[in-house]
C-alpha cells in the first residue's frame, strides 16, 4: 500500500502511546508500519531532495501535531508519552484525528493561527496558518508550491522569450554562456557577429585572452 498521509498516523500513533509508557520513536516508527502493512518498498520511500524517509518523515509531523494539540509529550529526546488529555481522546475515540479534530484544542489553535509581525518585521507577511484542510506535510506542501512557482516562471520566460526579434535571442544566448562561465573575463571577449551572409555563426567566444581557443556560437530561432 501508499504510505499513510501524516493524519492518518496521528489516531494509529495515539493508540500506540496509550499504556501511559514512554517509547522511543523507532520503536512507535516500527509499531505504526506494522499495523499499516508498509512493505519494504514503502519504507524505503524518500522525500525527494531530501533523504528523508517518507513514512518517518510523516510520523514526525504527526508527533509534533499531537504535541502541539497537548495530547503527547516529549519528556526526552526521541522518546514520545502520551497525556491526560491523549488519554481522554482514546477513551473517547473519535472516527479520526486530524487537523480539524485538533483544532478543539487551545495550544493547537495557537500553533496553527496566523502569528503577528513583529515591529522589526513589518515589510515582511506574518507567519501563514496550518493548511487543515490538506493531508499533505507542511514540507510537501512547500514542494508542491515550489514546483507551481517553477512551472510558471518556466512558462512566462517561454512567452517572454518568443517575443525576442532573432537578434536579440541571439544576444540572449551569448549572454547565458558568459553567465554559465565560458569565456575570458572581458567584455571584449564576447562577440555577436549574426548577420547576413555569416555563415551561420551568430556570436564568438573567446577562452582565453589571445584568442587561441574560439567558441562558435549558431542559434536557431523559429516561432
Amino acid at each position: 500500500m501508499a504510505v499513510p498521509k501524516y493524519n492518518e498516523f496521528m489516531k494509529p500513533l495515539l493508540v500506540c502511546l496509550s499504556d501511559g509508557e514512554t517509547h522511543k520513536s523507532k520503536e512507535i516508527q516500527q509499531n505504526l508500519a506494522e499495523y499499516f502493512h508498509l512493505t519494504d518498498e514503502d519504507r524505503q520511500e524518500l522525500l525527494p531532495g531530501s533523504g528523508q524517509l517518507v513514512y518517518k518523515n510523516r510520523i514526525g509531523w504527526a508527533s509534533t501535531y499531537l504535541k502541539k494539540a497537548g495530547l503527547i509529550s516529549s519528556p526526552a529526546r526521541s522518546i514520545m508519552q502520551i497525556t491526560d488529555t491523549g488519554r481522554q481522546v482514546v477513551r473517547e475515540n473519535p472516527l479520526a484525528i486530524d487537523g480539524h479534530y485538533l483544532s478543539k484544542f487551545d495550544s493547537f489553535r495557537a500553533f496553527s493561527s496566523p502569528k503577528p509581525a513583529s515591529s522589526s518585521q513589518s515589510d515582511i507577511v506574518s507567519n501563514p496558518p496550518c493548511d487543515l484542510a490538506t493531508p499533505e506535510t507542511p514540507e510537501e506542501q512547500l514542494k508542491q508550491d515550489y514546483e507551481m512557482v517553477l512551472s510558471k516562471l518556466s512558462d512566462d520566460l517561454y512567452e517572454k522569450v518568443m517575443t525576442l526579434s532573432p537578434e536579440k535571442f541571439e544576444l540572449l544566448v551569448i549572454d547565458l554562456i558568459r553567465a554559465v562561465g565560458y569565456g575570458y573575463p572581458d567584455e571584449s571577449s564576447f562577440r555577436h557577429t549574426g548577420k547576413t551572409g555569416d555563415g551561420g555563426v551568430d556570436g564568438i567566444v573567446q577562452e582565453d585572452k589571445f584568442g587561441f581557443n574560439l567558441i562558435y556560437i549558431q542559434c536557431s530561432f523559429s516561432r
